[in-house]
């Protein structure tokens, strides 16, 4: 059984395509940009770690766009770590305005939708970024169902880790997810019990590309090692055997 489930959490890199809301609209990243995030990805685990524990990833886990995919990929043939996708890490789908660019805005046509027929697409935006929990995009996934998308994912990855533990001698149990800032920010929101309804999280907890979220999970008492009877009590954050601790927040990777 484990005593402690370490989890890295990192952001793809800057698409090579005009600026625009990209959410489930795929879009490349340039292979000099993902090569020189794993490059800076080794360096980073080199320096966390001693010469008593590896940094060498058990699982990888990927959104399954592009710009996640081709990076998880590569990491996964330079550490010959398996790569598994997972479609419940994608990011939010931002319905009729996702990857569009932004300087073709203006040309989207809102007269199908009733609620927001009246207002221009840029104001329409702005107006989601001023408070995303209650502005939705035509089409778009809600924000609260994308929430709930993002944890009930989280809480199954949990528990499948976990349950493996059980037949596992090693201790530890090292996951990188490579995915994106929306999933990164709401994993942190439930994490560190923020209000993820509340619009400044969006406009503070900047998740940068290419940028690294450190979580661990561990058991205090390596006589109460983590097993799937008190992974609920993690959950909960309110054992005081098991606690959760964010070693590093969107920690960039690259300038």
């Amino acid at each position: 059984m484990f005593n402690l489930i370490e989890i890295d959490l990192l952001r793809h890199g800057k698409v090579d395509a005009p600026p625009a809301l990209y959410g489930v609209t795929d879009a490349f990243v340039a292979a000099e940009e993902n090569h020189k995030i794993v490059t800076k990805l080794s360096q980073f685990i080199d320096r966390s770690y001693d010469n008593s524990s590896t940094g060498h990833y058990d699982e990888i886990y990927t959104s399954p766009l592009t710009r996640c995919r081709s990076l998880a990929q590569l990491i996964g043939r330079q550490t010959k770590t398996e790569v598994k996708t997972l479609s419940t890490l994608q990011e939010m789908n931002f319905g009729l305005l996702d990857g569009v660019s932004f300087d073709e805005l203006e040309t989207v046509d809102l007269s199908a939708f009733p609620q927001v027929s009246q207002q221009k697409p840029w104001s329409l935006l702005e107006a989601f970024w001023q408070n995303p929990a209650q502005v939705n995009l035509p089409l778009a996934e809600p924000l609260i169902d994308f929430n709930r998308r993002i944890i009930q994912m989280w809480q199954q990855l949990l528990s499948q880790v976990v349950h493996q533990g059980v037949t596992c001698k090693n201790k530890q149990k090292k996951l990188l997810l490579v995915c994106h800032g929306g999933v990164i920010r709401m994993i942190l929101a439930h994490i560190l019990n923020l209000d993820w309804t509340n619009p400044s999280l969006y406009s503070t907890l900047a998740i940068a590309n290419g940028s690294l979220t450190r979580i661990v999970i561990s058991s205090l008492n390596s006589d109460n090692p983590l097993n799937s009877e008190n992974l609920s009590l993690v959950e909960s954050s309110s054992s005081a055997s098991l606690h959760y601790q964010v070693k590093h927040i969107a920690t960039p990777l690259i300038s």
